[in-house]
């Protein structure tokens, strides 16, 4: 069968049909790719953006939590850096916690009961002049034992000739009263004989909690040096009265009289040794009554560290290892129930963390979970 020839005209017109198509293909495609590439664009920008934003977040608690901190309190240049050093250390979690907890504390200037921080508090210095060392000195911090170790290093006779143990080293009964004690870093600077960077600094620090029903369970329930008080609502009403005739009016107490006795025992950690502006200066050793191997460890490092020979620090690692002072309280029930009884009560917490969350944050101790200052009806 012979095929029927195609016209002229037939052939033009599908040569143009399908090159229409071909252009009307690929402007489809140019455009839809176009279009598809600006939706990409826009969309990369927007998760660009939202990244930012969230990168901003990220960054947000902290500044946050120092902005907060630097709006409800007077610090100066350096206090507010050593606060802003203390924020930077703390892990995510931990940060998290602190600002929910300074929230509920502290969330406006009529109903922030904080204590505030750095609050100028005299404290005691202990010298060791031939080492160049001093020791800054607080109250249940194991200062009794402390006071020893500084003189036998400053003069040794003087803890060896007397007639009071190691571990009864207070009050009158010091071997050292007088001889290496002072009360301000000009007095340490002119004994020692040296500048203020050419001596060595420290401090023994403790855990909040436990110092605190450390002072509360000697002194107020064993020995009633707390004015009467005999319960956790009494001790804070006591401190918080004391805090403010202190921070206003100056107020302290005289030596021996309940008032200078808690405030002593009880106000927070980082008003004393004037932490605020110092405290990288300082070497801070850790003291947990149930673990005196790691401490004895810090201490003989410390010592050997300033040049104190062998046999010395035989001789205070020993008496560490093998005694304990009176005013003791490791392993005693009633400290057991009564933490119990503060860490189960969502109102007594409150009260204890106004007074010492600062000693959480600057001194690097966790603080407890906000879940333990939160009452039922919130």
């Amino acid at each position: 069968m012979r095929m029927k020839r195609p016209n002229l005209f037939s052939m033009l017109f599908g040569f143009l049909l399908g090159l229409s198509f071909h252009f009307f293909t690929t402007y489809y495609l140019e455009t839809t790719n176009h279009s598809n590439n600006l939706n990409y664009l826009h969309n990369a920008k927007k998760e660009l953006s939202s990244q930012e934003k969230l990168g901003v977040k990220m960054e947000k608690p902290t500044q946050s939590l120092q902005k907060k901190i630097e709006q409800s309190f007077h610090t100066n240049a350096a206090q507010r850096a050593t606060i802003r050093s203390a924020i930077s250390r703390l892990e995510e979690r931990e940060l998290k916690n602190a600002i929910e907890i300074f929230d509920v504390l502290c969330s406006n200037e009529k109903t922030c009961h904080l204590q505030p921080p750095f609050v100028y508090l005299p404290s005691q210095y202990k010298i060791a002049k031939k080492y160049g060392l001093t020791a800054c000195s607080i109250f249940k911090n194991m200062s009794t034992i402390l006071m020893a170790i500084m003189c036998y290093l400053h003069e040794p006779q003087r803890i060896l000739n007397s007639k009071w143990s190691f571990y009864e080293q207070w009050d009158t009964r010091r071997a050292c009263l007088g001889y290496n004690e002072l009360d301000t870093w000009p007095q340490v600077a002119w004994k020692l004989g040296r500048k203020m960077e050419d001596i060595t600094k420290f401090a023994l620090i403790r855990e909040p909690m436990e110092k605190f029903m450390s002072a509360y369970t000697n002194q107020c329930l064993t020995v009633n040096k707390c004015g009467g008080c005999q319960n956790l609502t009494c001790i804070f009403e006591m401190l918080e009265q004391n805090s403010e005739d202190y921070r206003l009016r100056g107020l302290f107490g005289v030596s021996g009289q309940p008032r200078s006795h808690v405030n002593a025992h009880f106000l927070p950690q980082n008003w004393r040794c004037e932490f605020g502006t110092m405290i990288d200066d300082y070497v801070l050793i850790n003291y947990n009554s149930s673990d005196s191997a790691v401490l004895i460890r810090d201490l003989e490092q410390l010592f050997d560290d300033v040049g104190v020979n062998r046999e010395s620090i035989r001789f205070i690692s020993n008496k560490l290892s093998s005694g304990r002072t009176c005013h003791s309280t490791i392993g005693k029930k009633e400290l057991v129930s009564e933490r119990e009884k503060l860490e189960g009560d969502p109102r007594l917490m409150r009260r204890y963390l106004n007074f010492f969350f600062f000693d959480y944050l600057t001194l690097g101790y966790p603080l407890p979970e906000v879940k333990k200052i939160k009452v039922n009806e919130e």
